[in-house]
This record gives structure tokens, sequence and C-alpha cells, in this order.
């Protein structure tokens, strides 16, 4: 199934959408796949430049990267729970360092939707797409 035909992306307006990585490729790459299905991307390179993003922003998805310079993963998701929490169940963590315990541990800790670098770009385009539906549905049951 191509990306550009799933519902959440395209069939409910353009998503604004947050990339947090401090490689510059995969930022980039990410980006251009998620401009491609019709989205907005926005990207910060860093924890300070996160939260400065969110704070100026109104996303639709946080795509984050749990190991950056300065402020890492955990603290801008502890920025989302306290400042933006309705973005919590839109928040999908990224690492590469899949061998790193602290950084394991912190995924597990935050309990959210994650993905480990390199991933499939299907299996990518999948995570998106049931995040974006699952926080959908969350909202209908709740009004």
């Amino acid at each position: 199934m191509a990306f550009t035909s799933l519902n959440p992306i395209r069939g409910k307006g353009i998503k604004e959408i947050l990339v947090v990585d401090d490689d510059n490729a995969v930022a980039t790459f990410i980006a251009d796949v998620l401009n491609q299905s019709g989205a907005n991307v926005t990207t910060a390179a860093d924890g300070e430049a996160a939260i400065q993003r969110l704070a100026e922003g109104n996303f639709d998805l946080v795509l984050l990267e749990m190991v950056l310079p300065g402020i890492d993963g955990s603290g801008i998701v502890e920025y989302i729970k306290t400042r933006q929490p309705e973005l919590l169940n839109r928040t999908i963590l990224m690492t590469g360092d899949r061998y790193h315990l602290a950084t394991i541990r912190a995924i597990s800790e935050c309990n959210l939707p994650s993905i480990f670098k390199p991933f499939d770009i299907n299996e990518f385009r999948s995570l998106i797409t049931i995040t974006l539906t699952s926080s959908q549905q969350t909202i209908r049951e709740a009004a």
C-alpha cells in the first residue's frame, strides 16, 4: 500500500509533523517521505530547538529521536506531558541506539510507540498510520 493513499495523512487534511533528529540525513529523509504524503514537516536537530518548535507550533504528530544533544528525548517527552499532554499519544520515539541499556530503559519508561533505526519504511509508515488513527479514535471516544 502506498503511503500517499493512507487516510491519516492525506484524507483528514494536511498534517503538521515535527521531526526531531540530530542526524540531518535521517531528518531530511523522513521529512521528504512525509512531504510526499502531503504533510507539512518541521525539523529540529536538538532538544532545545524541539521545545522551541513545540512552544511555537501546533503539531499533529511528533517523531522524536531519544538520543539528542542537550535535552534528550526523555526530557522532551516530559515537556510534552506537562505542557501539551494532548500530543503525548501522537508521539513516536525513534533511536538507532538499540544496545545502550539507558536508552532502552528510557523508551520503556515513556511507554510510547517506538521504532529502531534503521527502520523499514513500510513499518515506519504503518506506525505513523496506527498512531494517528488511534489518536483520532481516542478523541472521538472522549467526546
